[in-house]
């Protein structure tokens, strides 16, 4: 808000012109921190003076002398406007917010060029006193200007109060390089209308397209930064931790005081003291089925609400899954994390929108540039406080890497910052996990500790159980009581044997249930429990197939794409979605033993429950996954998935037939894998003839007879095996082999000589026709209980948009093009920040070429004077030496000639240096260098480039790069191979 226009024509009062300035001021000190106010007001030009020369004296100290005197023609500048200022207002204090900013000048070369520029549009104001005096709207110029250059101050210091300005300046300066490009030309307006003297007309013709200008930037500015901070969230494409909390804290407000007891606890009060902190890793743990996620969401919501008091507190948090890859990796839990702390600090919006630009990667998928990020961004925080849950939800390596991650980055602070960051782990209590949390301060549930809390539960059940069977008070009492004896600490033995009570269809059926001696208790209770609901629900059809399919699929599914799984006849070759869809809901299918996500995701209650299905072989895997085979493979073999199949817009599915592909994604993705676990374990000889038989009809249709067999990997023709003698056993192979490849290659893609199926053809076909029926099937509304609203999908399989596509093409074609060109310039308003490069090397040209880059990390040399010559002359010799330590090797030869004190370890031969004898050592002894970039993989084929290198880390450097990720590719496939031939059970 600009200070109010003075009435044209008359004289404005001395008085006025005081209040102008100090608006303009106000409004800046409102900004400031109390200790910045305090600091501003007592400072003068002396003070700034004093500064500059400690900085010089510092700089040349340390041989990097900067060019200092470019502020001169900014300080006189400034000086003569201090002097006419004062004819208006007579304090310090409105100058002492100028001379205090300039302090904060780390990023010298850029800093000073900045003040330069400022001063070389700054007039020389003394000879135009008299004017300030006479003319009010020449009064008011200058406000404009002291406005200009206290915003410029109040954003390059904001920069540098930053802890982690360092890392984190490249990026902001680009952003307000265009601002400041702004504030430069508003004073060069301001030194025209002085200089020209200008009268009223001119004054507020300049003033209005000061006004318009500075409404035009701001709106340019929020329409870039939310382009900036859609890009970001695209690029961590993080799970939906909000939706996880909520739900648990609508979970908490049905039981009002859950967990209460955990913030009266003394180790959790002195992790969460935002002042007095004694243990700032904290470890809470419990056995499973303990309510650790619901204590968990407590704690969160509790850290918001301090957050809410201290402002310079945040607060990120993560809800691990388990078998869902979106939760339960480092990477998945690190783009969580990064997503909060960049909506709770806006300095960090351009620092990651940076990065994502260069990275090269449409989605953030590199462990090592994660935790860079990562911990740049944690550093950065004033304080901290970091909640994940279900932390033994994860593999165990990945579990490791995100613990011993975050608690490198703890240890890496100053001690006097120790406490700036709180981490509290929760997981179960395991001897993997005592290891991996051995130096926290642990903090054990006990039975005791929630026994209140599940009473409180079991008495809101008991209330909803009385009503529906009609129980008198004695009845509903003993159920309030046996639910939480039982329970033991268990909430989710409580949660389960609550509802499984309410879901009794009959009074006689509860009161059989509630024998005494019949409840279950003890160690065995929740298997015991779960054998009772499996009881129950498995007398309905298809139930324990689609548990199967629960605890075997390698995604979790979709419940419209199991009603299309269902209603596959492969028999008839058809999808009979109308007939044989399944019509219950899934928690009236399978009650409590499932949860249904937001997204339409059913997944199993608790990992016990997957462990108890296939301990008890309620579930048998081997059957499953060879069901599941057959079901994926058999249904890609229907007439409309031929690659020359060309069907009207009505037929197979489109209008006639709902449903028809709603399992494409998923078969097309997972028949390889679900085979080769199938033939994981030993088949009979009918099993294996009738999957040969499939298998063979499905190569025979989508093989493309334009490409050869490329060699296969040992490791999966040894997994096939069974299959060897059977028809097409090297194609089938060779497919598996590349389906494989197609999932994991960093490309999401095959070369064309790689497409020995043409299935993907066939399925891009089908995704345009389902998008055409989308646009034009004015009753959509039909087809998307069946395909979903977002049907516009990425073509690339390790893409998570695979799946979970966009609302409009327009979203889904800007998805992709940021994978065919992924290098983004990060400079506001530069079409390359849409159109993208093919390349960093293609980028980086781009932006020296058209912006300028300049590179941060190397200051310039103080350009006013030559560089200082510093000479070690010898004093025996005319040697002269601009080192010092090369002077001290040099001496040696004259202190003693003849001594040769360096010996050759291998030959025995001397040296009067250090340096010779290494040089002798690694030119005649060194040998073949012996680290090289290739190999032999078990199939006889080369990988690698063949490079060599001298030393270890250098190689390991190498393989870090994009170049040597490519080299070693192909081993590290082989290697998951092999981990996956002798791993028992492959996780999801």
């Amino acid at each position: 808000m600009n200070p109010p226009t003075p009435s044209i024509g008359v004289s404005t009062p001395t008085r006025t012109q005081a209040a102008w300035f100090q608006h303009v001021l106000d409004k800046h000190k409102a900004s400031l921190t109390d200790k910045e106010r305090r600091q501003f007001q007592v400072a003068t030009i002396e003070d700034l003076q004093v500064s500059i020369k400690a900085i010089q004296d510092q700089q040349e100290s340390e041989k990097r002398l900067q060019a200092m005197g470019r502020l001169n023609v900014f300080l006189e500048g400034m000086k003569e406007y201090e002097k006419v200022v004062q004819v208006f207002v007579n304090t310090s204090e409105i100058l002492a917010f100028v001379w205090v900013a300039c302090t904060f000048a780390e990023a010298f070369n850029t800093l000073m060029e900045a003040y330069q520029r400022i001063g070389e549009h700054l007039p020389l104001l003394s000879q135009y006193e008299v004017l300030f005096r006479n003319e009010p709207q020449m009064a008011r110029v200058l406000v404009m200007m002291y406005e200009d250059i206290l915003s410029f101050h109040y954003k390059a210091m904001s920069y540098f109060k930053k802890k982690m300005w360092a890392k984190l300046f490249h990026a902001l300066w680009k952003t307000f390089n265009t601002e400041f490009e702004a504030i430069l030309h508003n004073l060069r307006e301001h030194r025209s209308l002085i200089e020209s003297q200008a009268g009223l007309l001119q004054y507020s013709a300049i003033l209005r397209m000061r006004d318009e200008a500075q409404a035009s930037m701001q709106k340019a500015e929020v329409a870039e930064n939310r382009r900036r901070r859609e890009f970001v969230y695209q690029w961590l494409s993080a799970a939906k931790y909000d939706v996880d909390q909520e739900s648990c804290e609508k979970i908490r407000r049905q039981y009002p005081g859950t967990g209460d007891w955990l913030l009266k606890k003394d180790r959790f009060h002195s992790w969460f003291d935002p002042d007095f902190c004694a243990n700032q890793l904290l470890w809470l743990n419990g056995i499973p089925g303990a309510g650790k996620t619901i204590l968990a969401s407590l704690v969160i919501e509790e850290a918001i609400k301090l957050k809410q008091t201290k402002h310079d507190i945040a607060v990120v948090f993560f809800y691990c899954r388990d078998q869902d890859n979106t939760r339960d990796t480092f990477i998945s839990v690190a783009r969580g994390l990064l997503t909060q702390l960049m909506q709770q600090d806006d300095s960090l919006l351009s620092y990651f929108y940076e990065i994502a630009s260069r990275s090269g990667q449409t989605t953030l998928s590199s462990p090592v540039l994660a935790k860079e990020i990562l911990d740049t961004a944690t550093k950065n925080c004033e304080k901290l406080y970091i909640i994940i849950d279900g932390v033994d939800e994860c593999e165990k390596e990945e579990r490791k890497d995100l613990v011993s991650f975050l608690v490198s980055v703890w240890e890496a602070l100053p001690i006097d910052e120790a406490d700036s960051l709180r981490c509290m782990f929760i997981s179960q209590d395991d001897s993997a996990a005592r290891k991996d949390f051995s130096t926290m301060v642990a903090l054990k549930i006990t039975t005791n500790d929630v026994k209140h809390d599940i009473r409180s539960f079991a008495r809101v059940w008991s209330l909803k159980i009385q009503s529906r069977f009609d129980l008198s008070d004695e009845r509903l009492q003993y159920v309030e009581d046996v639910v939480t004896e039982r329970a033991d600490g268990m909430f989710l033995f409580a949660k389960l044997m609550s509802a499984y009570l309410y879901e009794q269809s009959s009074l006689g059926q509860l009161e059989e249930e509630l024998i005494p001696g019949s409840f279950p208790k003890g160690p065995t209770r929740l298997n015991e429990l779960y054998g009772r609901i499996m009881r129950r629900i498995s007398t309905r059809k298809d139930t324990v197939k689609l548990l199967g399919w629960f605890v075997c699929s390698r995604r979790p599914l979709k419940w419209r794409e199991i009603q299309c799984a269902v209603s596959i006849d492969l028999e008839e070759q058809t999808v009979d979605w109308k007939r044989k869809r399944i019509v219950f809901d899934p928690k009236d299918m399978f009650g409590s033993l499932v949860e249904v996500q937001a997204d339409d995701t059913v997944k199993l209650v608790h990992y016990s429950a997957k462990r108890y299905l296939t301990d008890t072989k309620s579930v048998d895997t081997a059957a499953e996954e060879l069901a599941l085979t057959s079901l994926c493979a058999g249904y890609l073999t229907f007439p409309s998935f031929e690659s020359k199949f060309e069907p009207d817009i009505g037929y197979y599915g489109f209008v006639d037939y709902i449903g028809y592909y709603g399992f494409v994604d998923y078969a097309y993705a997972y028949w390889s894998r679900h085979l080769e676990k199938a033939l994981s374990t030993p088949k009979t000889a009918k099993e294996v003839q009738d999957l040969a038989e499939t298998l063979g009809v499905f190569i025979d249709m989508h093989w493309d007879d334009l490409r050869s067999i490329t060699p296969t990997p040992k490791s999966i023709l040894v997994r096939l095996k069974a299959l060897k003698d059977e028809r097409n056993f090297e194609k089938i192979a060779c497919a598996v082999h590349m389906a494989r490849k197609l999932l994991h290659a960093p490309s999401g893609l095959l070369s064309p000589n790689e497409r020995v199926l043409r299935l993907g053809d066939s399925v891009s076909r089908i995704r345009r026709l389902i998008e055409i029926l989308r646009s034009e099937d004015e009753d959509w509304r039909k087809h998307e209980v069946a395909y979903g609203s977002d049907v516009y999908k990425c073509p690339r399989l390790n893409c998570n948009r695979f799946y979970n596509g966009f609302a409009t093409c327009q979203l889904r074609d800007e998805h992709v093009q940021k994978h065919e060109r992924s290098y983004f310039c990060s400079f506001p308003g530069c079409h390359m920040a849409l159109l993208g490069c093919t390349t960093l090397k293609e980028l980086q040209k781009h932006e020296r070429d058209f912006h300028e880059a300049l590179d941060f990390e190397d200051e310039a040399d103080f350009p006013e004077l030559p560089p200082e010559k510093v000479s070690f002359d010898c004093t025996q010799c005319d040697a002269k030496f601009t080192r010092k330590h090369n002077l001290k090797i040099h001496m040696r030869t004259h202190d003693a000639p003849n001594e040769k004190s360096f010996v050759c370890s291998i030959c025995g031969k001397t040296f009067a240096r250090q340096g010779d004898r290494t040089r002798h050592e690694s030119t005649l002894h060194s040998g073949p260098k012996e680290f090289t970039c290739g190999g032999q993989l078990q199939n006889g084929a080369k990988w690698g480039c063949g490079r060599v290198f001298n030393r270890a880390d250098v190689l390991n450097r190498h393989y870090r790069s994009e170049k040597g990720r490519a080299c070693k590719l192909p081993l590290e496939e082989e290697e998951s191979e092999m981990t996956l031939t002798s791993t028992p059970a492959e996780s999801q």
